[in-house]
């Protein structure tokens, strides 16, 4: 069938190259008839009818095409062209559409409110304002969005409109969202995702009673039942309930809640860890962690995890604070130590970066890491001498580890210790496999060993001369 269709396509082409576009649609509607909207035939036939001045024919295919490929600006702009003067709502709506595509979203809402003022009918209006509002929404000018939404609703009570008004409404206020869902409640009753959703808003603005008015999900049910301290009615609920892939995360952190509100801390912590294999990069965990060793009275780890909870949510000032504040808090304990070096790394911070490691090496003067970065630190500071006891020093922590062996015997380089460079060279050629970088590395290692013995020759003459002019 496709080298069929191929060879129809050809037979079509030569038509149209020989201006016989009358007898190439003939053959390409025959052609549809038999395939169907194949993409490829449905856009010839538009342009040959565009080619013949047939407009309306040229239109048909056109929006043909679009329907089948609505990512395509080609339709769209054509369309344009064709409606300019035959239709300036859809002109308008055609151009605006190529903006939406391209990501130009103010353009597009400048061409949906031109498509707006020329529509001739409700339905045209509707459209248009629609998409004028969800331009609103994706610039972020939700106010705008919502007044476009509500004059939609003067037209049609839709449900899809109330959701995104509801969205935005959450966005500007709780209060403003939970008297809309009220609103919504009350018009579309059957809907339970509304009532769960006021039943989080009223649960989020302390009216327990509401929230549990509203709430469908047992699991809300639970959460609210702990807030009021209710703990026996929230177990009857976690004990009847069947956990699943969906609910567990929910699940195991109202456990921990149940067992935080007994003050059976450890079994709290045991919950968490449950929590911690079903969403790891939870804020929620490491908050009630934070919570529970708080209330242990400990310092250390609560201010740990608080700084874990704040890294997940991208509050990086607040990360640093805490880990400050761990830090003084046990000073000898490497965690934060290592939580430090690594945000002040991504936050490209060298400096604090180096002070760190500095802390971290007085502590464990065989840690690798803080070993290798003070190294590196001092050798980008041209310090060499200062970088090749570090390099010695963690060659000898881990003297299996080649990269180390390497990197002490360029830094022997550096500081001009010939002779120990060449003994490092020679032990990592020992161990390293036969391939290009070997070779070089014996290339290198043959110019260390004329320089030593052009250096050798050098002293012997020197020492020549100085005795001729002594014996004198």
């Amino acid at each position: 069938m496709a080298g069929d269709i191929g060879k129809t396509l050809n037979l079509i082409q030569s038509l149209e190259e020989n201006e016989q576009y009358e007898k190439a649609i003939e053959e390409l509607l025959k052609l549809h008839e038999k395939v169907g909207d194949n993409l490829e035939i449905v856009k010839n036939l538009a342009m040959d009818y565009e080619v013949l001045k047939k407009t309306d024919d040229a239109i048909y295919w056109w929006e043909k095409y679009k329907s089948i490929d609505a990512n395509d600006t080609i339709s769209y702009s054509q369309l344009a062209d064709l409606y300019f003067e035959k239709d300036r709502y859809r002109y308008y709506m055609n151009r605006a559409h190529i903006k939406v595509i391209e990501q130009k979203n103010s353009q597009a809402a400048d061409d949906f409110k031109k498509a707006i003022s020329c529509a001739q009918e409700d339905k045209d209006v509707y459209n248009a304002r629609f998409m004028l509002a969800v331009m609103y929404e994706a610039m972020q000018k939700n106010t705008d969005a919502i007044q476009e939404y509500l004059r939609l609703l003067e037209t049609e009570e839709n449900l899809n409109i109330y959701k995104r008004l509801v969205s935005l409404y959450k966005l500007e206020s709780d209060e403003d969202a939970i008297g809309l869902l009220e609103t919504v409640i009350e018009k579309f009753p059957q809907e339970e995702e509304f009532k769960e959703e006021i039943a989080n808003l009223y649960y989020k603005t302390g009216d327990l009673k509401n929230a549990l008015k509203y709430a469908q999900d047992e699991l809300t049910k639970a959460k609210i039942y702990l807030e009021e301290q209710k703990n026996d009615e929230a177990l009857e609920i976690l004990k009847a309930l069947k956990v699943t892939k969906e609910n567990a995360p929910k699940y195991h952190s109202l456990c921990a809640e149940y067992n935080y509100n007994l003050g059976e801390y450890d079994k709290a912590l045991e919950n968490l860890n449950e929590l911690e294999k079903v969403s790891p990069n939870s804020p929620l965990l490491y908050q009630m962690r934070a919570m529970i060793y708080e209330a242990k009275n400990e310092e250390y780890m609560s201010h740990l995890c608080w700084a874990k909870c704040y890294e997940l949510k991208g509050q990086i000032e607040l990360t640093i604070d805490e880990l400050l504040l761990a830090h003084h808090s046990n000073p000898k304990d490497e965690r934060a130590i290592m939580s430090l070096i690594n945000v002040y790394t991504r936050q490209n911070d060298n400096h604090s970066v180096i002070e760190f490691c500095e802390k971290l090496y007085k502590i464990d003067e065989k840690n690798t890491f803080a070993l290798k970065k003070l190294a590196e630190f001092y050798a980008g500071h041209g310090e060499n001498m200062a970088a090749l006891d570090f390099y010695e020093k963690l060659y000898v922590c881990d003297k299996t580890n080649m990269a180390n062996l390497k990197l002490l015997a360029q830094a022997y380089e550096k500081v001009r210790d010939t002779q120990s460079a060449q003994k490092a060279w020679q032990k990592y050629l020992e161990r390293a496999p036969i391939d290009e970088e070997t070779e070089k590395i014996k290339l290198k290692l043959q110019a260390l060993e004329n320089s030593d013995l052009q250096a050798e020759t050098s002293e012997g003459f020197l020492e020549k001369i100085l005795g001729f002019f002594s014996r004198r």
